[in-house]
């Protein structure tokens, strides 16, 4: 398997793979090693985890420079994942010195979040894989998991950006935890994988674990950038305070997902403010550094692939044949693109219905809050999204009229996941009150 440095395009390293005849002798010694791990008391569990989190300090900046290196993510972003991956630690230690049951909480750097990690019991061997452009992060929430729980894991690295992950694990062999407690699968077969995840027989959320003794149900943060993703949406109402919203939206297309693989937001904005909001992000995107992710001033670095980059120019070229005009020239020039931003008003393209890989910002103009809610409940399932409004009214008829998994207000989309306020506390038997928000005003 060979690793590229995403920005010079060079050959970083290498490692073996693992073929079918390999994979069952990890998989034969994981179950081994559950039975040795079914000796350690909570107390000793907890003491790795502090062990795992006391090198993660002292290597902090060799992790985030490989975070760097092989997903294109600029250094304080890597920084930043580094600080989370601490944090489920802590997480994870703190729970297991107070109640071994119900969620470990942690935080984002600047944003809450809340995760169930973990049951409180052990039964086995479990699976899970690690998303590339959050490769520390996401290892860390499946060895965290497992470690507090007392399970054997098994852990599919990403095949774009491996080795962060390889080295968190690399921790483990140095803590007194049994030898194959964490077992890493390479492999470039994605038929291995599913093969391995295919034993699953149900999932009961991402971080959890849930597995019979004799099968695998995974936990995972899928791979799935040869997918389109679904569409963020900001929705910005004539009464917004615009300059933090301007603000704030911008902060969300580079933050809310790994930089290797930013994803695109739809924003839908009264035609009252729109030419403000408008030059906002001009003057906003225009100002910000393309190009070496370890330069502490690069906002945005390579993209992950050249098959995302190729991918999401297709796509913004259908977009403007469709009708749509770039506001800011389409500069795409692999493994880079620069900021987009695109006037889809009354349009009907690739981007109204699917969002892409990239700092891309599609903006459609409305007059009406009716226009707002047929626009958005074509493809609002699952989606989050964030109104910036000073109207309690709109922000109510938005949670009652539109199905998205999860609206903020005043606040950039995707930014407190898993942790959510309502706003309406009296109405706790309404569709408002069970649907997951978070308030600002």
């Amino acid at each position: 398997m060979d690793v590229f440095n995403k920005f010079t395009g060079n050959l970083a390293r290498t490692y073996e793979t693992s073929d079918r005849t390999s994979i069952n002798g990890i998989v034969r010694q994981s179950r081994e090693a559950f039975r040795s791990m079914g000796t350690l008391n909570e107390l000793d569990r907890s003491r790795a985890l502090q062990m795992i989190l006391n090198m993660m300090e002292e290597e902090e900046d060799s992790l985030s420079s490989l975070i760097t290196e092989e997903t294109g993510k600029p250094k304080i972003l890597a920084s930043n994942e580094v600080t989370a991956a601490k944090n489920i630690m802590e997480a994870a230690i703190q729970a297991l010195g107070t109640d071994s049951c119900g969620p470990m909480n942690y935080s984002l750097p600047g944003k809450a979040g809340s995760y169930s990690l973990y049951r409180n019991f052990a039964r086995g061997t479990v699976a899970g894989t690690c998303d590339y452009g959050n490769p520390l992060l996401s290892a860390a929430l499946k060895i965290a998991a497992s470690i507090a729980t007392g399970n054997t894991l098994l852990i599919f690295p990403s095949r774009i950006a491996p080795t962060p992950s390889l080295k968190l694990i690399s921790f483990i062999e140095k803590t007194p935890l049994p030898e194959h407690a964490v077992q890493p699968i390479l492999t470039e077969e994605s038929g291995i994988l599913d093969e391995i995840l295919a034993l699953t027989d149900e999932t009961q959320g991402n971080w959890e674990l849930v597995f019979d003794d004799n099968e695998f149900h995974e936990f995972t943060m899928l791979e799935n950038f040869e997918k389109r993703p679904e569409n963020r949406y900001a929705i910005i109402w004539n009464d917004a305070d615009l300059d933090t919203t301007a603000e704030s939206i911008s902060k969300a297309l580079f933050l809310a997902t790994g930089g290797s693989y930013i994803r695109s937001i739809r924003i839908i904005v009264h035609r009252d403010v729109s030419e403000y909001i408008m030059n906002r992000f001009i003057e906003i995107l225009s100002s910000m550094k393309v190009g070496d992710p370890s330069d502490p001033d690069t906002s945005i670095g390579p993209m992950a692939g050249a098959a995302i980059v190729s991918m999401t120019s297709d796509i913004l070229d259908e977009e403007v044949r469709s009708g749509s005009y770039p506001i800011l020239d389409l500069n795409i020039r692999s493994p880079f693109i620069y900021p987009v931003l695109l006037d889809c008003t009354g349009n009907n393209g690739p981007l109204s219905v699917k969002g892409v890989f990239g700092p891309v910002m599609s903006i459609y103009r409305v007059d009406s809050l009716q226009e707002i809610v047929d626009m958005c409940n074509v493809n609002a399932s699952g989606t989050d999204a964030s109104l910036y409004t000073s109207d309690i009214n709109i922000a109510k008829s938005m949670f009652e009229r539109v199905g998205f998994s999860s609206l903020n207000i005043n606040m950039e989309p995707a930014s407190n996941t898993g942790h959510f306020r309502s706003m309406f506390m009296d109405e706790k038997n309404s569709p408002i009150y069970t649907k997951r928000s978070v308030l600002n005003l």
